[in-house]
């Protein structure tokens, strides 16, 4: 559960109030991403920023919707 705060609080200062539409859920020190956001760099940096844990695995699987 720690981990996935952390990974949570990362995300939320890396894109302020955007961060609401990503979820970050852990398992076994597995990152499962999810949620919207509006660019492929937005979606690449969330993955990025939960890379810098200590994870076997992120799974990235926000999606990228048009505005």
């Amino acid at each position: 559960k720690r981990l996935e705060q952390d990974t949570e609080a990362a995300l939320s200062q890396s894109y302020g109030p955007k961060a609401r539409r990503i979820c970050a859920a852990m398992s076994e020190g597995v990152a499962v991403l999810s949620g919207e956001v509006t660019s492929l760099a937005e979606k690449e940096t969330a993955e990025r920023v939960a890379r810098q844990f200590r994870l076997r695995e992120v799974r990235n699987e926000i999606a990228v919707i048009a505005q």
